[in-house]
């Protein structure tokens, strides 16, 4: 809390020397991703704050049943934490940097692709369910989800453009490299 009673520099490195400012802020980039609203980031709520042994702290989230529903700014919150982050430039970019982390892990692991599975494995068990809502009802919140899912990708992807510093390809000698592929050059 006193820490929080800094700003600009003095700010970040207190926090830094307590916390791993890299992961915290991915971690609010994660939360408003999922459209999490009931969390640290839009109503400081549902964290545990854990020490490990070396005194530093981490953010955990918990409570993430309330996610997916809406969209969040990206650059808002009522948390102090973030937006002690967005008024210094160096925690600013490196929360932007989180923002293209969370955008390419998300793109990465195809979540609309991995709900679709999720549902395709239980549609059985929501058919014969006595008490469930009945398939058709499932189908209807599935796609919800997926359109969200495309959305939220969408959205974020061109919130990043302008400083996604992810190298996307180079050139060696000519010959074009992706992410991925290695280059090799002669010694010397």
């Amino acid at each position: 809390m006193a820490i929080n009673e800094l700003s600009g520099k003095a700010w970040f490195d207190a926090m830094s020397a307590r916390m791993d400012m890299k992961l915290l802020t991915v971690s609010w980039a994660a939360e408003l991703y999922s459209g999490h609203w009931d969390g640290y980031m839009r109503h400081l709520n549902n964290y545990y704050i854990n020490f490990d042994n070396q005194g530093k702290a981490m953010l955990l989230p918990w409570g993430v049943d309330s996610t997916w529903g809406s969209p969040w700014d990206y650059f808002e919150s009522r948390a102090v934490m973030p937006n002690k982050c967005w008024e210094y430039d160096p925690c600013l970019e490196l929360y932007r940097q989180a923002l293209v982390k969370v955008s390419q892990t998300a793109a990465d692991l195809d979540l609309p692709s991995m709900v679709t599975n999720v549902s395709t494995a239980l549609r059985a068990s929501i058919e014969t369910d006595p008490w469930g809502y009945g398939w058709s009802t499932a189908k209807v919140e599935q796609d919800f989800t997926v359109l969200r899912l495309k959305e939220q990708q969408t959205d974020l992807d061109s919130i990043i453009r302008p400083f996604d510093t992810t190298l996307k390809n180079f050139k060696v000698n000519g010959t074009l490299y992706t992410p991925g592929q290695t280059a090799m050059l002669k010694a010397g």
